[in-house]
């Protein structure tokens, strides 16, 4: 029987070729090749492959690769102070000559870490047994990416553009504060600081925080985030806007009133 288990003993694999898992546990049909890391077929059938991955430090991302194509993704994310573990399966057609490996995408090495790859022939086989009303050939193999990861991804992205917007409004209260306190123009071109501009600065903290939160999903960075942002960035928002209301007022009722009047009477 066409089956094999095998572990990878060194880490950090190379990125963008097949992981080479060195330590053969069981090799039947002497189909998988520990110094190339590529299983290839030589009998038609359905085969289930499974792997296992131990990672820590970063995240890990590694592709199921059949005749040089991926079939299925692993990804995860890795959370600090913890050593996690991810797998991934599939059940493959494949005919004499494919091959089917394990490889890191797009990744840096160090973010793969220690992991054990075996094969298990659950075999429907053209030469063999097989499930009645099927001949081995109509499976079709799906790649999904988990819910929870793809909501991940998606408030990690506008998480960065509030980020940016906040970086931009921030530079502006900067450069107000700066110029006018080092009389660099006249202030009839630029005004005096507002009160609530000053602790309005200081959300620069909670603006590093939460970038420093992103790439590994800091829960301490997103906390103080969350808690210096509601003091240095909302409250002296709603502070100003509190505070500019009355002049919005006035100007409101300014633009209602006639600028200038004329008349005319003739006798």
């Amino acid at each position: 029987m066409p089956a094999f288990t095998a572990v990878m003993t060194t880490p950090f694999p190379p990125v963008g070729a097949p992981v080479v898992f060195d330590k053969l546990l069981y090799n039947g049909r002497q189909n998988y090749n520990h110094e190339t890391g590529i299983f290839t077929c030589d009998m038609p059938g359905i085969y289930y492959f499974a792997y296992h991955i131990h990672c820590k430090g970063a995240n890990v991302w590694v592709a199921l690769m059949r005749n040089n194509e991926p079939v299925m993704y692993t990804y995860d994310e890795y959370k600090k102070g913890f050593l996690d573990q991810a797998s991934g399966s599939a059940v493959l057609p494949l005919q004499p000559g494919d091959t089917v490996y394990i490889r890191c995408p797009r990744i840096r090495p160090q973010d793969f870490m220690l992991g054990s790859f075996f094969f298990h022939v659950n075999m429907t086989s053209r030469v063999g047994l097989r499930a009645v009303g099927t001949n081995g050939s109509d499976f079709k193999p799906r790649e999904r990416v988990a819910p929870h990861y793809q909501m991940s991804a998606s408030l990690k992205s506008e998480v960065r553009k509030l980020n940016l917007v906040h970086l931009l409004l921030w530079l502006l209260v900067a450069a107000q504060v700066t110029v006018s306190h080092l009389n660099l123009v006249s202030h009839d071109t630029v005004s005096m600081p507002y009160q609530w501009e000053y602790p309005y600065l200081l959300s620069l903290l909670p603006l590093l925080c939460s970038s420093l939160s992103l790439p590994k999903n800091n829960i301490s960075y997103l906390v103080i985030s969350m808690i210096s942002g509601g003091l240095f960035s909302v409250a002296p928002l709603i502070y100003g806007g509190m505070e500019m209301f009355p002049v919005a007022q006035q100007l409101y009722h300014a633009t209602e009133r006639p600028i200038a009047s004329y008349s005319a009477s003739s006798a």
